[in-house]
């Protein structure tokens, strides 16, 4: 009876301990749940308001980089001014009045053939002292010829009387200016030849003659005489 009653106290306390036990173990456990269950939660929301800040809520569209126009401006080349062009490198050789001829009022970088307007440049200068031939025969002279040109033909040179009396006499370097009628007449070329015979180099020939001359309604003057 007695080991019954003991036996009995044993079990009654072996559960009085286990259900005390149990009651103790319980809040903690619950406790702990909910402190894991509201740290989840916080993380939770924590991450989902970091996403929101980083990426736009659909429907949202995406705002583009602002970019400033004054510095888009000078990135950019201006094209407005006018087109440069180089000048034609072939532009003097095409031109026989700048090129080809020289200078109109210098002598100096003349060529042997000459233009109309050289000539007259040369005669209208007070700064040049340049004489004129005529190289065509008597009639033609008389019926009209540059005014202030002398009579100088081919012929003449077979006899020196015929010539200007002082024409030895002539600085080598005398600017003379030969013409006949232009065009195919060789006669100026011929009276230009006899020159040098006196060292006189310095000799060009008007290539258009008496004709390019008169047309061009430069001076023109009748008779025997200069």
């Amino acid at each position: 009876m007695r080991l019954s009653l003991i036996i009995q106290f044993v079990v009654l306390l072996v559960i009085g301990c286990v259900a005390g036990v149990i009651h103790s173990r319980t809040p903690f456990e619950a406790d702990s749940r909910k402190l894991i269950a509201s740290y989840l939660s916080n993380v939770t929301q924590r991450d989902s308001a970091a996403e929101g800040e980083d990426t736009p809520e659909d429907g949202d569209p995406a705002v583009p980089e602002q970019i400033d126009p004054d510095e888009n401006e000078q990135s950019t080349p201006n094209t407005d001014g006018p087109e440069t062009v180089d000048p034609d490198p072939d532009a003097q050789a095409e031109n026989p009045d700048s090129a080809d001829t020289g200078d109109a009022l210098d002598p100096a970088q003349w060529p042997l053939e000459i233009t109309i307007e050289q000539a007259f440049a040369a005669y209208a200068s007070e700064d040049l002292a340049v004489f004129f031939m005529d190289a065509r025969d008597q009639e033609d002279y008389e019926a009209g010829h540059v005014t202030r040109a002398m009579h100088v033909t081919n012929e003449m040179f077979m006899d020196e009387s015929l010539l200007p009396p002082d024409i030895g006499f002539w600085p080598e370097d005398q600017l003379i200016i030969v013409y006949c009628t232009g065009g195919h007449c060789d006669l100026s070329h011929m009276v230009k030849t006899r020159l040098e015979l006196f060292n006189l180099t310095n000799v060009h020939i008007m290539t258009d003659g008496f004709d390019g001359w008169a047309e061009a309604g430069h001076p023109v003057t009748e008779g025997s005489e200069p």
